[in-house]
């Protein structure tokens, strides 16, 4: 399982936000490699004490919102 913690990391330090707005197709392809399961999970609501505090409910909302429009 990746935690809040991974979810941050990447999508704030590793992408940053020049990479926020841009069209990548491996960026994509990253994010379905190593986000997928645990979106999937979520799904299933297996997350919802993330939305118990506030590092936790920005990681759910990257992972549920964010997320799905890079990998699908």
């Amino acid at each position: 399982m990746t935690g809040p913690e991974e979810i941050l990391a990447f999508w704030l330090d590793k992408v940053g936000e020049k990479g926020w707005y841009l069209q990548d197709d491996a960026l994509d392809q990253e994010i379905r490699t190593t986000f997928q399961k645990t979106w999937e999970e979520a799904c299933e609501g297996r997350f919802s004490f993330w939305l118990t505090y506030p590092s936790g409910t920005l990681a759910y909302i990257l992972l549920m919102d964010q997320f799905p429009r890079n990998m699908f």
